[in-house]
């Protein structure tokens, strides 16, 4: 970002998707989820610092899907696009009611990005020569509240809270 211009790049959720921050079900402080989603024999691991509990989880990663539309998703599914970690489902720790939804982010990177986007007057969106304007950006699939400049503020206050939780 060089002052009120952002340039959004291919930036994308899966370039997040390696570390997200959760609440523990254990004791309900910040633990994490660690895995690679591109090392396919590779468990997801989630830690604790706080009461040390920890576990590992084998599934196979190269089925994914999105957000399901009703309920919970099913154990065992990687699900992406929801405020919960991808593999077990925790509730992710920076996560604030905002302007009547949910803002999330996955890690305190993901969070940074959220920022930088958001305060922006100008969002750059540079097309791909290969594939035009990439859908699949993170930019392109943020919900219209969050895109919105009069949200804004409320938005930035929201981002300004989640930070207060990570120090």
């Amino acid at each position: 970002m060089t002052g009120n211009r952002f340039d959004a790049g291919g930036t994308s959720i899966w370039d997040f998707s390696t570390n997200f921050l959760v609440i523990c079900p254990n004791c309900t402080k910040m633990a994490q989820v660690i895995s690679d989603w591109k090392i396919e024999n590779e468990p997801a691991k989630f830690s604790c610092l706080h009461c040390g509990r920890t576990k590992e989880l084998y599934i196979n990663k190269s089925t994914y899907m999105f957000t399901p539309s009703l309920g919970a998703p099913e154990k065992g599914t990687v699900c992406i696009g929801a405020p919960f970690d991808w593999y077990f489902h925790y509730p992710l720790w920076l996560q604030q009611l905002c302007c009547g939804h949910v803002l999330w982010a996955q890690n305190k990177e993901h969070l940074e990005w959220m920022k930088q986007y958001i305060s922006a007057k100008i969002r750059i969106q540079k097309k791909d020569e290969l594939l035009g304007y990439n859908n699949h950006s993170l930019a392109a699939r943020l919900p219209k509240w969050i895109q919105s400049a009069s949200n804004r503020p409320k938005l930035l206050k929201a981002i300004e809270k989640l930070e207060a939780t990570l120090k």
